[in-house]
């Protein structure tokens, strides 16, 4: 029965060490993909994976525990004692004895207070990692700006209304009612040592963002794209702290709380969903940055492992009278339920949201010829800024006068890439269904996404292949005040997978032919070329390669 238990258990292990190698090779190429939501999903699906791979292998390592113990004191205490380090560790006894009391699983500041701490220097070396980043404005501020320029385009109503009932999750308001209500009930359930560590986990977290905040003094995002107006400074994110550490350490209680190891891993999954959903809102909302986020997250991690860690060590040794009961209470049950009612008839009094426009400063251009037209933006570009491919079309009009243009030529506007959107597209791909105002992948000129995006479907007449453009609204204007705008084509030839293993469209290399089709669907004649990039042989983000003689047409709308 035994080995049998740990046959499955291990095969288990092994599927869920491929699925998380997989997941990995699909975060870093989901720069191909360019829309948060794929990289998000990616991370959310990595932690997922992170969680289910340590619970089997506690499953496996549950009953012979103590032989691993036992494995790693007598494997230390062999290297203390080798034939090269016994001279020099015998002339100091105090750190020999210091190194084996550290993985000594009797000892309350042993093996699990060194598991602890070392997680928790592992995940604050990360948060430190991107501070640093932040701080010397290394390439992830480019992909801040990048993701934040994106969401504009992406909200709707009922996207804004989930987030801000998820960002009203990790307010101040919330976290009281939380605090009040978890300690009450340990406190008068003579469950002191947890009603004082989660209070003093409260305050820790704020006095930690509030020290940090004004230490680094990042700025939050620009008002332009904030739906809400918060405090001046936004690294780390309180939020985000909230998310991972108080609601983490409720959570942890709960886990305590219960016997049954599905129960315990619907717990898991269900503060994994919390915490990631009030990020995103933070971002989406626009009052803060991606790398603010994840900053938090990690130190919010390394803060949670702490007091865990803590915890642990006074339930396994019993320091205290009663202490192994001190975290447990299942009425603590009801805290998340009567939180998330809060939340949702709270939100719509305390979170108010504006209407944001998006705008760009205008600059204006004498006329478009071939030394002009090098101040514009010339390559389109990935989330991270790796290029692509180079503008072919340069429109001069207004955003009416192209839309009119395309859609009376049969031309279908793309959705936004909404989540929705995305979810009905990858479906559609798979059914190989037509969707004919399918999102195109977000691509990116000078920091900005597309402003308009069209496609005309051929005679295979399903998304796998498709004629497209994005168009991109610059900055310039001429002197009479019609607006300059630059595009791309390309021809989506077939739905394949980058490196065989994630699914992607791959164009057809002769991205000039795509740019004539264009021009002859839009019936534009007369048309007048000039000189951008030069001739070149080049490749996309998906690695496919492309050829042009680096020429844009100009068309006068």
């Amino acid at each position: 029965m035994y080995k049998s238990k740990i046959a499955r258990n291990i095969i288990a292990l092994i599927v869920i060490t491929t699925l998380l190698a997989s997941n990995v090779f699909f975060i870093r190429n989901s720069d191909i993909f360019g829309s948060p939501f794929f990289f998000t999903l990616g991370f959310l699906i990595e932690i997922f994976f992170v969680i289910i791979f340590g619970y089997f292998l506690v499953l496996i390592l549950r009953l012979p525990v103590h032989h691993l113990v036992s494995l790693i004191v007598r494997t230390c205490n062999r290297f203390i004692r080798g034939r090269h380090y016994k001279k020099p560790i015998r002339k100091n006894t105090a750190a020999r004895n210091w190194l084996r009391s550290r993985f000594d699983p009797k000892n309350p500041l042993g093996l699990c207070l060194t598991i602890g701490l070392s997680i928790s220097v592992l995940l604050l070396f990360f948060f430190v990692g991107i501070s640093e980043d932040v701080i010397l404005h290394e390439s992830i501020t480019q992909v801040d700006l990048r993701v934040l320029n994106l969401v504009p385009y992406i909200r709707t109503t009922l996207q804004t209304s989930i987030f801000c009932f998820f960002t009203m999750l990790g307010n101040s308001q919330t976290v009281v009612l939380i605090s009040v209500l978890v300690a009450g009930t340990l406190w008068f359930a003579k469950k002191r040592i947890g009603a004082g560590l989660f209070i003093f986990a409260v305050i820790t977290e704020e006095a930690t963002v509030y020290l940090l905040k004004h230490l680094i003094g990042r700025l939050r995002p620009d008002q332009a794209v904030s739906l809400i107006t918060e405090d001046k400074y936004g690294f780390p994110s309180g939020h985000v702290m909230i998310a991972v550490l108080v609601w983490g350490l409720l959570f942890y209680y709960i886990f305590k709380s219960v016997k049954r190891s599905a129960t315990k891993l619907l717990i898991i999954l269900a503060y994994i969903f919390l915490f990631t959903m009030i990020a995103l809102s933070r971002t989406y909302l626009g009052v803060h940055f991606p790398s603010d986020v994840l900053a938090s997250m990690f130190l919010g991690a390394a803060m949670l492992t702490l007091f865990i860690t803590f915890a642990e060590i006074v339930s396994i040794y019993a320091l205290w009278h009663q202490s192994k009961d001190s975290f447990k209470d299942k009425r603590l049950f009801f805290v998340p339920i009567i939180a998330i009612i809060f939340a949702l008839v709270a939100a719509p009094v305390f979170i108010k949201t504006r209407t944001v426009t998006v705008k760009s400063p205008s600059r204006i251009i004498s006329q478009i010829n071939s030394n002009t037209v090098q101040k514009l933006p010339q390559y389109s570009e990935t989330l991270t800024g790796t290029r692509m491919e180079p503008i072919s079309l340069i429109f001069i009009g207004s955003k009416s006068q192209i839309e009119n243009l395309f859609l009376s030529r049969g031309w279908y506007r793309a959705d936004p890439a909404t989540f929705k959107n995305t979810i009905k597209e990858i479906a559609s791909g798979f059914q190989g269904k037509q969707y004919l105002t399918a999102p195109v992948t977000p691509s990116y000129l000078a920091a900005q996404p597309e402003t308009l995006a069209f496609q005309h479907p051929t005679s295979v007449n399903t998304i796998t292949q498709r004629h497209h453009t994005r168009i991109w609204k610059t900055n310039f204007r001429l002197p009479d005040g019609r607006e300059v705008w630059v595009a791309t084509a390309s021809f989506d030839e077939r739905l394949g997978y980058l490196s065989g293993f994630l699914p992607t469209h791959h164009i057809n290399p002769n991205i000039d032919a795509e740019r004539q089709y264009i021009i002859d669907s839009l019936g534009i004649e007369n048309v007048r070329f000039i000189d951008v990039v030069g001739p070149q042989n080049g490749k996309n983000a998906a690695g496919d390669a492309f050829y042009t003689d680096g020429r844009a047409v100009v068309i006068d709308l």
